[in-house]
């Protein structure tokens, strides 16, 4: 079962595609490949990031401390 806040899914979705972009490389990295890595489900990933051949990073953003 999958929980958690949409704050902590989207923090791990973002670590856990930084790993898998870098071991695998972005074009061998797969939506369901990252879901089933972080946790969450395939819609999450989706969910407000578009399609493509796996995630895009670009619209997510790195959180800044104050």
């Amino acid at each position: 079962m999958r929980s958690g806040s949409s704050d902590d899914a989207q923090a791990r979705l973002l670590e856990t595609a930084l790993q898998l972009f870098a071991s695998l490389g972005y074009d061998s990295t797969t939506t369901d490949m990252l879901a089933d890595a972080a946790g969450v489900s395939h819609e999450t990933v989706q969910k407000g990031r578009g399609a493509g051949p796996a995630c895009t990073t670009r619209s997510w953003s790195m959180p800044t401390t104050s």
